[in-house]
């Protein structure tokens, strides 16, 4: 049976989020200058070209990964810049 198309479209929402939190999870083991899409690709478990369907480059993905991160925290009142370079810092330094 066909799928619907709410279906496809919850498909294609888990699918997206299964990279982000594989590009987490790279991040969190090699920093962003360590990571590669490669690395990321690997470990969601999917190809280079989903991954390019969703994220032009490594950068924009990366930046995806801190906005859930932002969003999660729910942090509002902290100003961005330190939250960015905050974030920057553990990913390299801790995970």
């Amino acid at each position: 049976m066909p799928k619907t198309e709410e279906q496809l479209l919850r498909l294609k929402e888990n699918r997206r989020t299964d990279i982000v939190v594989a590009a987490l999870k790279v991040f969190c083991e090699k920093g962003y200058d360590g990571a590669t899409i490669n690395d990321i690709v690997k470990k969601a478990k999917c190809s280079h070209g989903l991954f390019y369907h969703y994220f032009n480059v490594l950068k924009i993905c990366y930046k995806t990964v801190k906005s859930k991160i932002l969003f999660c925290l729910n942090i509002q009142s902290i100003n961005q810049l330190f939250v960015n370079y905050l974030i920057d810092f553990v990913l390299k330094n801790f995970l």
